[in-house]
Parts: C-alpha cells; structure tokens; sequence
C-alpha cells in the first residue's frame, strides 16, 4: 500500500488564521472607544463548552471563543485516485456585555456594537479565503444565531449576550493511488 499524499493545512492551523483574523478585526470609529473589537479571542473544544461560558462571564467587555466541531471527511474515487477533502465545522461564540443593559448588548447602542453588531464586522474577516493554496482552505458562513440560556444560567451571565456563528471550514486534499483492478 502506497501512503497518501497530503495538501492539508492542519486543523490547528485553521484555527490560528481564525484567531489572527478575528485578532484583527476593529471597531469603527463611531463606538467609543474605538480599536479591538475584542478584548479577547480564545481557543476552545467542544469538550469543554461549560468552561468557555465561564471564560465569557470573566472576560473582558467583547470577547469571542472559536469551537471546532467534528471534522467531516468528503471521499471522491477518480481513477487511479481516491480523493478525500475536509469539512472542518467551527462555532464562532461572539460576546458583548453592557451592564445593566441586555438589549444593547445584543443590538449595540452609540457606545456598543453588541453582539449582532460583532457578528456583522466578524463575518468579512471570516468569508473566503482562510489559508492559501495549495493546501488552501476556504470559510463559509453557514449560520448565525442567538444563544439562549436557562434562568439558572442567566443570574451567572447578567448582562452577557451570545452569539453563535457557525463557519464551514473546506478545503486542503488527501490523494492515493488506486490499485488499477475494481474494488469489490
């Protein structure tokens, strides 16, 4: 058996172009103060999604957590090759706090974006291209969504909004060769 051959970005370098991305991202010069969007951006796995809320109760004013998921193979046989491509899901946590204000730290105000406002300067940085060719891997929006918490978990988070953004992360590619006879 031959090995295969990879011209795959590792899932540990998506996730650092995300983080670099999202590190980069600024607040327009209407939100006082302007700069960073986020105080923080942090690393997470879906293992440990209690401590990443926790992280958010603690964190600074914005802060955004990246969640990768389970990673999806897609298999294609194009004689002599078998070619396998990823799907790489991450979950974009994406948080704003106006203490006592749930409303404009979900919709933003003039001193705010909350965390809608954050989704929409997030959503540029984090569509198309992520990482070059040839092991390139390209993002995809999917969806985005408020998270909704239990009365229990409301008195831990006051005044803490989250977002979800859920990113398709595809691209880099495995080939190997195929013996030349039909597989049964």
């Amino acid at each position: 058996m031959n090995p295969a051959t990879s011209y795959r970005s590792s899932t540990g370098a998506i996730v650092a172009a995300l983080q670099t991305a999202l590190q980069a991202v600024q607040l327009p010069g209407t939100f006082n103060p302007a700069g960073d969007a986020f105080g923080r951006v942090e690393l997470f796995d879906s293992e440990n999604l209690v401590e990443a809320f926790r992280f958010l109760i603690v964190t600074e004013q914005r802060a955004c957590v990246i969640v990768p998921l389970t990673e999806r193979h897609e298999c294609l046989v194009q004689h002599p090759k078998l070619i396998v491509r990823r799907r790489l899901p991450v979950v974009l946590l994406i948080s704003d706090r106006v203490m006592g204000d749930r409303k404009a730290a979900l919709w933003g105000n003039n001193l705010t974006p909350g965390a809608m406002g954050l989704a929409e300067l997030v959503l540029p940085a984090v569509t198309g291209q992520l990482i070059a060719n040839p092991a390139g891997v390209v993002s995809e929006p999917q969806n985005t969504s408020v998270m909704t918490l239990k009365d229990t978990d409301k008195k831990e988070l006051p005044n803490r909004i989250v977002v979800a953004m859920e990113l398709q992360c595809r691209g880099g590619r495995l080939e190997a060769t195929l013996d030349p006879a039909p597989v049964p």
